[in-house]
């Protein structure tokens, strides 16, 4: 009875007092991976953020996309033609089957200024030749200098319209940034969710083992009694059933842990070594200042993502806004044209002709015209006008929803602080009571059964402040992914994590 007791008790210690690790079964192989080295791997190797960070250079090559509307174009063109008539029409045309032919070269820039400005200069020589015998030259060559400049006045016009797509773009660049915050922090707050899930599971696991320790000796302890007639075959029938559901509740651990180490290793990417037993870290204390809503509202209004998101929603409802009050305006276009040109029976006598302005042209327009009404404008500015005003209320929203997000974030780390202290209370008075109960066992004054729940009550006792560490954790994860700081919490900047992207994005990967 004694030697029984005693193996009892040295059950019992073991489930007081779990190992920190857990060994790895017959050819699998132990790692040990703390907290930091998992957001490590999953920041290096994780796809889904690996796919996320093309966006920015995506979005970045919009920008570039958008601003090559502002350099100047080239261009060049070369024409020949050959004609012969069946007949001479007249006289006058001096050639029985009058024959022509001519060559012609042109080049030209065009560029388009920020302002709607469209300016264009070319160049252009032509060479033509004839059996007439009337051609005063031949073969002549005709050279020209010509440009042109158009300026948009009302519709089209000023810097703000034409930069549109290049101001679109930068916020597109803004927002891209901030989604790629939001998805390192997702990713961030998932990786240390599952690492402490899996290491509580971990713990779950040793304290259940020890208590189907403890069950199975009661078992034989009983049987032994039995034979001495001292226990019936229901107190039998009741201990095999103890046994058997402490064995079902260690198969629910064990996919617990399975199931916590299969997600952790799709988060850190570890495709090379699926199923590698973890060696974790152990459970952090909790215990510190209760956080303050206020300065949590106050952060999360300089770096969570989401916010940010929104006020580039709202900068981009702004812009267009004024881009379709500065649209809603009549056409007024005034342009201007002029040219030099030379004409001589060689190539450069014509252009001599040309740079002494032997022949000129020019001319100037103005046009104007208004749809009537202005309907379509109207339209497109009451529309922007409307979804400029809804972007705001939406705003006005997503502030108070993060201020009651961060508020029962915040009670939530509170009670759970809470929670450990009172749990801890509950397990140490347990814990002791246990200790009272040994020598009370050792001395005969108690059965075996009598002890177990005791036992029974110090490990539910573990398990509810196991319980209360978990949501204590969460919370904090949660609020400081509220915040935005969850990068912070785990010294990490984003600087360093932006150059990488950029680097990716830029095709350096």
């Amino acid at each position: 009875m004694r030697t029984s007791g005693f193996l009892i008790l040295l059950v019992l210690s073991v489930g007081l007092h779990p190992p920190s690790t857990r060994g790895a079964g017959q050819g699998e192989e132990a790692v040990a991976m703390s907290l930091a080295e998992s957001l490590d791997l999953a920041l290096l190797q994780n796809l889904g953020l690996r796919v996320r960070r093309y966006d920015m250079g995506i979005a970045r090559q919009g920008v570039e996309e958008s601003r090559a509307a502002f350099v100047p174009e080239f261009s060049a063109s070369a024409s020949a033609n050959e004609s012969r008539s069946a007949a001479a029409a007249s006289e006058l045309e001096g050639s029985a089957q009058p024959t022509s032919e001519a060559r012609r070269f042109g080049a030209e820039v065009r560029q388009r200024l920020s302002a709607g400005t469209r300016l264009q200069a070319g160049v252009n020589m032509r060479r033509s030749a004839t059996d007439s015998t009337f051609a005063t030259l031949n073969p002549a060559h005709e050279a020209a200098a010509e440009g042109s400049i158009t300026q948009p006045l009302l519709r089209g016009g000023g810097r703000l319209v034409n930069r549109a797509d290049i101001l679109r773009g930068e916020i597109a660049i803004r927002r891209t940034e901030q989604t790629l915050r939001a998805a390192t922090m997702d990713l961030l707050a998932d990786v240390e969710r599952t690492y402490w899930r899996a290491r509580i599971a971990r713990w779950r696991l040793q304290i259940h083992e020890a208590s189907l320790a403890a069950a199975q000796a009661l078992l034989e302890e009983t049987q032994e009694l039995r034979r001495q007639g001292l226990q019936t075959d229901i107190d039998v029938l009741q201990a095999e059933v103890g046994v058997a559901q402490r064995r079902e509740t260690l198969i629910v651990d064990r996919q617990e842990i399975q199931d916590a180490d299969d997600q952790l290793d799709f988060l850190v990417g570890n495709r090379t070594r699926p199923g590698t037993v973890w060696i974790l870290d152990e459970i952090p204390e909790v215990n510190g200042t209760p956080p303050d809503p206020v300065q949590s509202l106050r952060t999360a209004f300089r770096r969570q993502p989401e916010y940010l998101m929104q006020r580039e929603m709202l900068a981009e409802r702004q812009l267009a806004g004024e881009i379709a009050a500065r649209q809603h305006r009549p056409s007024l276009d005034a342009s201007a044209r002029g040219s030099y040109s030379g004409r001589d029976d060689n190539r450069g006598d014509a252009w001599d002709g040309v740079r002494q302005r032997d022949g000129y042209g020019w001319q100037v327009d103005v046009s104007f015209s208004m749809p009537w009404g202005l309907r379509d404008s109207g339209a497109r500015l009451a529309q922007a006008r409307m979804q400029l005003d809804q972007a705001q209320w939406d705003f006005i929203r997503i502030e108070e929803e993060m201020a009651v997000q961060i508020r029962s974030a915040a009670r939530a780390v509170q009670a759970g602080q809470a929670r450990e202290e009172a749990t801890r209370l509950v397990r140490e008075a347990a814990e002791r009571q246990l200790e009272l109960e040994q020598s009370r066992f050792e001395a005969g004054l108690l059965t075996v059964r009598q002890v177990l729940e005791v036992q029974n009550d110090v490990e539910q006792a573990r398990l509810r402040e196991l319980e209360a560490r978990r949501d204590t954790l969460a919370a904090i994860i949660r609020l400081a992914r509220l915040e935005g700081s969850i990068m912070e919490r785990h010294g990490l900047r984003w600087n360093v994590l932006e150059e990488e992207t950029l680097s990716m994005a830029d095709g350096n990967s």
